[in-house]
């Protein structure tokens, strides 16, 4: 079966920010031997930077209409976001659009990092695993995601809860949404926690890392604990840093692919988002 994999993220314009992301494209080639890789970036602004550095990177859209140039009928197209928020649902948009242009065109969409509760109680151990080296005896655990106003953002406070079950010394907080910077320094403050290990929960190492969550300037999230009077460390791996978040995302992919395979070609015509 003539397959191409379109694995997409937010993408970085941060050297060597998507280094650790990347690691995904061999263990893809692994579990789907034969089946070609191709990268999109759902980041115009990323996307656009790039392009006047000399580096052209596709468009999901760009990506999936190269693919249709060429000639392939049957591709799954995979998230690689945390939650399923705006940049996920404009992507299986996207890719709806151009399976109901072909009706010989199947594509299957695999679903980002948090999409049901199995999704979040896993990522939380898997969270809580990672940050176990180096943890401090007398250190809470926090993580800073993005933040959204979609509606997928309940996902957030979802997991906030679900590591709070695991250990009552871990907190989530995100740089625009809920819970915010003050939501957590109000907890911190009100358990007695006088030092956190701080995180990001992003699939790249960039700005929002870099700058917001770790920077030296005073309105980072580093700055402001520190301000506080918490002793603050950093430990920037991303999300897909985490070699369990890299297992969830190839869950989601082969679910996807399966689909693809069983699907019989009179059902061409619609974009499945799969779970």
């Amino acid at each position: 079966m003539n397959v191409t994999q379109i694995l997409v993220t937010f993408g970085s314009s941060h050297a060597g920010a998507l280094d650790q992301v990347r690691r995904i494209e061999p263990e893809v080639r692994a579990a789907h031997p034969g089946v070609e890789v191709a990268w999109a970036y759902t980041s115009a602004k990323v996307r656009q930077i790039l392009a006047q550095r000399g580096e052209k990177v596709d468009s999901p859209p760009e990506a999936l209409a190269k693919l249709q140039a060429q000639g392939v009928k049957r591709i799954v197209v995979q998230s690689l976001h945390v939650i399923p928020g705006a940049e996920f649902h404009d992507l299986a948009r996207e890719a709806r659009a151009f399976a109901h242009r072909d009706k010989e065109l199947r594509v299957a969409i695999g679903w980002p990092l948090v999409s049901d509760t199995e999704d979040l109680q896993a990522l939380a151990r898997i969270m809580l695993r990672a940050a176990a080296p180096g943890r401090q005896a007398d250190q809470a655990l926090v993580w800073v995601g993005h933040g959204t106003h979609h509606p997928a953002g309940v996902a957030y406070p979802a997991l906030a809860f679900a590591l709070a079950q695991a250990d009552p010394r871990a907190y989530l907080g995100t740089v625009e949404g809920y819970p915010s910077f003050d939501d957590v320094l109000g907890r911190l403050q009100a358990a007695g926690v006088k030092a956190v290990k701080l995180m990001p929960l992003l699939t790249v190492l960039g700005e929002h890392s870099k700058q917001d969550i770790a920077g030296d300037d005073a309105d980072s999230w580093k700055s402001r604990l520190t301000a506080a009077g918490l002793a603050v460390t950093t430990d920037l791996t991303p999300v897909a840093g985490y070699s369990g978040a890299r297992d969830l995302w190839l869950g989601h992919l082969a679910k996807a692919f399966k689909e693809l395979q069983a699907e019989k070609s009179g059902q061409a015509k619609s974009a499945h988002a799969t779970k």
